[in-house]
């Protein structure tokens, strides 16, 4: 097998169709049609199951692919540390909504102050997203609020933070030093959307204590979430990170649940397989290393 065999193989997966891939990589369809059924003849196993509206990717298919995404992007490193002896290279560095809002900016402020300059893409999304992006190299690393299951992916906790409840100004909780757990049942929630570590932390807190959660707003942007509630629609459990101007104005008031405390950490992830050039692990020591507590000491006042 060549790495001209996985070329192909990868860029079906992505079009779907082998007419499409032909078309992306400037050959003939029949040449890439040879191509993936000599990978199965190789490998003994069937890559995808055909049907007249397109290619479905098997499980077998489904691991080759993890397998020859690294082998490609480790290729085209060495390719560009052999043509360049210094390449400057792009860094793509993903990041969940709570994490884009509240860590990105002044990370790479503090990374770029310690570090030669260094030409970043980035890109913020939920945490299935983030985990999508990672397993299809379409990032080198990202820092992510929410669980990451998938095997093929390296997760070190790094950044500590902490899930609040807050409420507007006039809501009847605003004026108690405490509530009971209970006393979220039925309560009308703006939570984040589905796919977000956020809000599948809460979830499973009232999921695990049987209370019925009335998501009444669900939203992608923590802006609309914090307007909302201060205008009176209803609680958040949102991060301490995203509201801490608010409460410092008086805004959002912070609502204490006894016996209860929704602490968690950022986590950085990339790829086992992921070939890490000396820019890449100048940026993953650092993140490693980042400290921004600011946030938290609200909770200790």
């Amino acid at each position: 097998m060549t790495l001209r065999h996985f070329q192909i193989f990868v860029e079906v997966v992505h079009c779907k169709k082998m007419k499409a891939a032909a078309q992306r990589l400037f050959v003939s369809q029949p040449t890439v049609s040879q191509a993936v059924t000599e990978l199965e003849k190789h490998y003994r196993v069937r890559l995808f199951e055909r049907y007249p509206q397109g290619l479905v990717i098997t499980p077998a298919g489904e691991h080759l692919y993890r397998q020859a995404v690294p082998l490609l992007e480790s290729y085209s490193q060495l390719e560009s540390a052999m043509k360049d002896s210094a390449p400057a290279r792009v860094l793509r560095l993903g990041g969940t909504l709570t994490v884009g809002h509240a860590i990105l900016r002044p990370l790479l402020r503090q990374f770029s102050q310690a570090y030669p300059p260094a030409d970043f893409r980035i890109v913020v999304d939920n945490t299935q997203a983030m985990e999508e992006l990672l397993l299809s190299n379409r990032l080198d690393a990202a820092v992510v609020e929410g669980i990451i299951h998938h095997p093929y992916l390296k997760v070190f906790p790094t950044i500590p933070d902490c899930l609040v409840l807050v409420c507007g100004r006039g809501h009847p909780f605003a004026a108690r030093a405490r509530i009971a757990p209970e006393e979220l049942s039925g309560q009308p929630f703006l939570l984040r959307e589905v796919g977000s570590g956020t809000r599948l932390l809460f979830e499973n807190f009232m999921r695990e204590r049987k209370y019925p959660l009335n998501v009444q707003w669900e939203c992608s942007n923590p802006d609309t979430i914090k307007n909302a509630v201060m205008d009176g629609f209803g609680l958040s459990v949102i991060s301490i990170r995203l509201v801490e101007e608010e409460l410092r104005r008086g805004d959002l008031k912070l609502v204490d649940v006894e016996g209860c405390r929704w602490e968690r950490q950022f986590s950085l992830v990339y790829h086992k397989n992921k070939f890490l050039t000396p820019q890449l692990r100048d940026l993953i020591d650092f993140i490693m290393s980042y400290e921004d507590n600011g946030a938290l000491a609200l909770l200790r006042s």
